[in-house]
Order: C-alpha cells, then sequence, then structure tokens
C-alpha cells in the first residue's frame, strides 16, 4: 500500500512525496481548437472572399519550397462550410505539383460559423499579428554553413534589401548576381535623387527583355552601350532613324570643341543622368 504523502505547513501535499501513481498527466490546452482530419482535395473549396494576393514568383518560390522541403503545416479548413481558411497559396502549388485533385491530405480542421471563418482567414494571414525579422539572428541563420537560401523563402534580391549584401557562404556566380543587383540598387537610388528635381516623376521607363542576350541584341542593334542608362530624347532619334549609327572600327574624327554626335548623346548623358534602361 503507497505511503500517503506528506503535508507542508500549507496543507499541501509535498511533491517530494508523492507518488508516481497520484502524479495527474498533463491536459491539452483548452484553446486547441481543431482537430487533424484526413480528408480528399476534393472537399476543399477555395473561400471566394480571400483577401490574399500572391505574383509569380511568390508562387514559384512557394512551390520549389513545398517540392525541396514539404507541406509541413497544414491546410486549415472549416468543416462546417468547406472553405479554406489558411492556406489558400500552398495548396494550388500542392495541386500543381501533384497534377491532380484527386489525393487525400491531413488538414487542420475547424468548425466555426461564415463569420468567424473571415475574422480567422485574416487573422492567420495578417502580418500585424506575427511580429518582424531580428535582423542580425535572422542574418546569422542565413549565414550558416548549410542552410539553402531558396528553403527559406527569401531571394538573393531579398537578401540585399535586407542587409545590403548577400550571405558570405555564396558561390562566385551568386556574387556576381549579388554585383548586378548591388548595381541596379545604386542606379535606382540615383534615379530617385533625380526625381525630387523632377516635376514629372513619370519621366523614365523600363524596358524588359526575356534575357541577357535579348537585351544586348537590342542594345547591339542601336549602337548603344550594354546595361546602360542612355538618354531617351537620344535613343528615339536612334529609332526614327535621325542619328546614323556610329561606326565602331572607322570613329569619325572629333573638330576643335565638339564630338560626334554619338560622343555629344553620351555626354549629354553623362551630364544629365537621365535614364531609360536599355
Amino acid at each position: 500500500m503507497p505511503k500517503p504523502a506528506s503535508k507542508d505547513a500549507s496543507g499541501l501535499a509535498s511533491p517530494d512525496d508523492a507518488s508516481p501513481t497520484e502524479t495527474t498527466p498533463p491536459q491539452t490546452t483548452r484553446f486547441e481548437a481543431w482537430r487533424p482530419l484526413q480528408i480528399s482535395r476534393t472537399a476543399i473549396r477555395n473561400a471566394d472572399y480571400n483577401p490574399r494576393q500572391i505574383t509569380e514568383q511568390a508562387k514559384m518560390r512557394l512551390r520549389d519550397a513545398i517540392r525541396r522541403v514539404g507541406l509541413v503545416q497544414p491546410i486549415v479548413w472549416n468543416e462546417r462550410t468547406g472553405n479554406i481558411v489558411g492556406g489558400h497559396q500552398r495548396i494550388h502549388q500542392l495541386d500543381t505539383l501533384e497534377g491532380r485533385r484527386d489525393y487525400l491530405l491531413t488538414v487542420a480542421a475547424v468548425n466555426v460559423d461564415e463569420n468567424r471563418e473571415r475574422e480567422l482567414n485574416v487573422l492567420l494571414n495578417n502580418p500585424e499579428t506575427q511580429g518582424d525579422w531580428d535582423l542580425e539572428k535572422l542574418k546569422v541563420i542565413l549565414d550558416t554553413e548549410g542552410v539553402q537560401l531558396e528553403n527559406t523563402g527569401f531571394g538573393l534580391a531579398d537578401v540585399m534589401h535586407l542587409f545590403g549584401e548577400t550571405p558570405q557562404r555564396d558561390t562566385s556566380i551568386q556574387k556576381e548576381i549579388a554585383d548586378s543587383l548591388a548595381k541596379i540598387k545604386s542606379a535606382y537610388e540615383h534615379l530617385s535623387e533625380l526625381g525630387k528635381t523632377k516635376d514629372d516623376m513619370d519621366y523614365f521607363c523600363v524596358v524588359v527583355f526575356p534575357g541577357m542576350d535579348a537585351r544586348k541584341a537590342f542594345t547591339d542593334a542601336l549602337g548603344l552601350p550594354d546595361n546602360r542608362y542612355v538618354n531617351g530624347d537620344f535613343l528615339m532619334a536612334r529609332l526614327r532613324g535621325e542619328v546614323a549609327l556610329a561606326e565602331p572600327e572607322k570613329p569619325e574624327p572629333a573638330g576643335e570643341g565638339e564630338g560626334t554626335v554619338e560622343q555629344a548623346g553620351a555626354g549629354e548623358h553623362e551630364a544629365e543622368g537621365a535614364a531609360e534602361p536599355a
């Protein structure tokens, strides 16, 4: 027969004397308001009111992350309405990876009315309830050997934006990309400064090409420096055929006190800094 637990001055049993058979097991928190439930993907509906948006680039990052590390957080699903409460973007990318919609998955099932469902939809995605980064600790993680940047959801551009530099373990290719991003960032800051003195903030435009080869073909065809900012009036004159293309192998000699048309255009570019990315 177990020995009765002794009592202290307060009349409560001493923990040291309590028998193991009398220990109360820990109880599940009363705030846990969901249950794991395995259901068919076909039973899960998108909430048509979902206010969240995602870019194509972010979709690609999310899909790649799920492919590499798996779906490690369940979709929140309201069994009363059949709607997704949290996880629209993840399940869309999961559909793409599966290539079908007749699979099973385990969800975090809740049972709430429509108003509470909408409240939870906003709450689960609200950055105001999710804190912010401690940049020093974040940088330590990203610099850790073996931690792959692409598995964190960040890209090199994000790291440049946060820290102004890339993780110290970058390869030479990553460093080359980082250098390019640094130049773009510097050029953007320069344009922003110029914009402060302009009456019209829309005085420049960005020309985007599918790749570096296409961009170089464009600049070569117009006799422009590769990956440089050019004066818009000068570029327009080229496109209209009002300014002849320069002959690199036979440059025209500059007269006293003046340069060639292209040199003059380049000088104007350097002096003004007004830019249109080519």
